[in-house]
């Protein structure tokens, strides 16, 4: 037997014996782990103790280039995070995405594993960018890469596209809290009984998707589980294949939302009457959820099990970047809305795209102050980095014909003409104004224009 599988089923005694025969413990195993990482995984902290004890490289990483102290913080085990950190496990880890340690227990407010790395180390500030890079990018559907400064001041490079199922829904379900007590909401209190069935179908949603972690026993929490599947109004998250959908479950009718950015439709959330409501059943509801599925099933199978009819849809447009759990997280927010409104007789769908373009523009002017607010603060490198993502939320998503898109160049333009720092702006007027001119350039070249200036 393998060590990983000694790990895995065998005893810590099974472990001692297999080391002694083959100490080899610093090396990836077919599974793509190292043996302490194995043990992480494992919550096996005795196993881990052992390996230390034997050698093993405490900051040696996974394929994807996480650490044993990432899947530490994974489990909230808390005990063999110390074990690892007086091991001198790096506390500033990033793995090939450049996501540190510390923004798990951030994202989850686990405030005891938080404070323990930050005593040990961690860049509070480095978690914090990697986190609001990302939540720009999905809120403005951005494209590409930037650099962000880690806790060495070096640049680590951050893919805009693609985030945590989680978190989408604990950040929106967030957004969505705040807004109802913000001043800008003031206006939809009259919607009051919306919002607040609003925010408990994400509530609900946000402790169900909690049991997706691999290491969850469901028939633990059967009896929590069932309670908060008894709720008629229900978003259920689907991730397959490399795709994540959600459905939303209101009585009879169940809203598909796949705004996918390979759609040529934009009426790309379909509602549906259940002919056969029955088989969606609490049980089928946790596979959908907690077992890997396939395309096949969920666009095929399930249909006919549930024997779907197509009601109607809503005319959300399709996802431009490839933020699909974004993307189809975000619209359960219109079709909530409308599936509680229908329950009452009152199919608007006007008003329900239009409360949640409302809370979209408010939650995305909240994301691009998080930047506006850290530029004047920032170190140097931190400033070029945040300086380059308001070039590209600039770029690729204001538009010249929108008076919104105008008054937030109005906020960014300032920024990329601080001294230091022009060289952003300039090379995308060098490139796409001067040496490969198109309808971007002529874009860019408007708002510069609108907003006093010129080139």
């Amino acid at each position: 037997m393998s060590i990983s599988d000694t790990i895995i089923y065998g005893s810590s005694a099974e472990l001692q014996a297999h080391l002694k025969r083959d100490p080899q413990v610093n090396f990836i195993d077919d599974y793509g782990f190292t043996p302490l990482i194995q043990t992480a995984i494992m919550n096996d902290i005795d196993k881990g103790e052992l390996l230390l004890d034997h050698g093993a490289d405490v900051n040696l990483r996974d394929l994807t280039g996480g650490s044993a102290l990432h899947w530490t913080a994974e489990n909230n085990h808390i005990p063999f995070s110390r074990l690892l950190l007086n091991a001198h496990a790096d506390p500033n880890a990033y793995t090939l995405g450049s996501e540190p340690v510390l923004v798990k227990p951030m994202l989850r407010r686990q405030r005891s594993l938080r404070q323990l790395l930050i005593k040990a180390g961690a860049s509070e500030t480095f978690a914090k960018d990697y986190i609001n890079t990302k939540l720009l990018g999905h809120r403005f559907e951005l494209s590409g890469y930037i650099d962000i400064v880690n806790h060495a001041e070096r640049f680590v490079e951050v893919d805009l596209e693609g985030f945590i199922l989680e978190f989408t829904i604990g950040i929106i379900l967030n957004s969505l809290q705040d807004y109802r007590a913000n001043f800008s909401a003031r206006h939809l209190r009259h919607f009051f009984e919306l919002m607040t069935k609003l925010i408990a179908a994400f509530s609900v949603a946000a402790q169900l998707i909690r049991f997706q972690q691999y290491q969850v026993n469901l028939a633990a929490h059967a009896l929590y589980l069932n309670a908060l599947l008894s709720h008629d109004l229900l978003i259920i998250p689907i991730a397959y294949e490399g795709h994540a959908i959600s459905l939303v479950k209101y009585g009879n009718l169940l809203a598909k939302c796949d705004r996918s950015e390979n759609d040529l439709f934009i009426d790309n959330v379909v509602i549906f009457q259940m002919t056969r409501p029955q088989v969606l059943t609490k049980e089928l509801i946790k596979q959908l959820m907690y077992k890997r599925q396939t395309k096949h099933f969920v666009d095929l199978e399930l249909p006919h099990l549930l024997g779907l009819k197509q009601v109607t849809k809503l005319a959300i447009g399709a996802q431009i970047s490839g933020n699909c759990s974004w993307a189809n997280i975000e619209s359960c927010v219109p079709v909530v809305w409308f599936l509680y409104s229908a329950h009452r007789n009152e199919h608007d769908a006007r008003e329900a795209l239009s409360f949640y373009y409302q809370w979209l523009e408010w939650d995305k002017e909240r994301a691009l102050d998080y930047c506006l607010h850290n530029f004047e603060k920032a170190s140097p490198a931190r400033r070029a980095s945040l300086a380059a993502l308001l070039a590209a939320i600039l770029f690729q998503r204001c538009s010249a014909e929108v008076r919104a898109d105008i008054e937030r160049s109005q906020k960014i333009i300032p920024i990329l003409k601080t001294p230091g720092y022009e060289y952003i702006l300039k090379s995308y007027i060098e490139i796409y104004c001067h040496h490969n001119p198109g309808p971007a350039g002529e874009n860019l070249q408007k708002l510069l224009n609108l907003t006093g200036h010129y080139l």
